[in-house]
């Protein structure tokens, strides 16, 4: 299970977010009516799902004992007609073409690419 719960920070737009012992920023940039304090939502979701893809990579390669490494994973979350889509680039060093097929199985299995890849309904309650 994940959680995290925010609140407004008493800037415009910025919140803060507690996850567990940690406080994070979030705020909209400047053009929105934020202060362009911290990231958006949008972009933390992209961190996530780059940085869930380089850790699951990194576990994996580390398990097989393999020479490869991860050198970066780029996500770019954009929307064309009401359609969203997230393009993930990532770049790998000292892997064997044998290698790839099963690196990208692995990058594709992350937790966060199955949580983003499915639909996922979202119970809301508000009181």
């Amino acid at each position: 299970m994940a959680e995290a719960t925010t609140t407004p920070s008493g800037t415009n737009f910025q919140v803060s977010a507690k996850i567990r012992q940690h406080e994070v920023l979030l705020d909209e940039p400047e053009d929105k009516g934020g202060g362009d304090t911290a990231p958006t939502p949008a972009e933390f979701v992209c961190a996530s799902l780059a940085a869930c893809t380089t850790i699951t990579l990194q576990m994996y390669i580390q398990h097989k004992g393999w020479e490869a490494s991860v050198k970066s994973v780029n996500v770019v979350y954009e929307t064309v007609d009401g359609v969203g889509t997230f393009r993930r680039t990532v770049a790998l060093a000292g892997y064997t073409q044998e290698q790839l097929p099963r690196l990208t199985a692995v990058a594709n299995s992350c937790p966060i690419h199955k949580m983003l890849s499915k639909a996922n309904p979202i119970d809301t309650e508000v009181n």
